[in-house]
């Protein structure tokens, strides 16, 4: 259904820059297909990175945390003479 969306909204945005039809209702039905096709992205980002992290070796994802967690180092300012 997201291929069909996305070449249907491509079709849409010609007919709006060729101008050939009435401007408001393809324009309308543009963002609407730009809506759901934002959706799907969104949809399937979250799938993915859900699949990633019940999949990722528990070893790997505890170092990551343990890096995300390392304090940056102090910034000293050094007085020279």
């Amino acid at each position: 259904m997201g291929v069909i969306a996305c070449c249907a909204a491509t079709a849409v945005a010609v007919f709006v820059k060729a101008g050939l039809a009435p401007t408001r209702l393809w324009n309308s039905l543009a963002v609407g297909l730009g809506a759901y096709v934002l959706l799907l992205v969104v949809l399937i980002v979250n799938t993915v990175f859900e699949g990633y992290e019940a999949n990722v070796d528990p070893a790997v994802r505890e170092a990551d945390d343990e890096l995300q967690r390392r304090e940056p180092p102090e910034l000293t300012v050094r007085h020279t003479a």
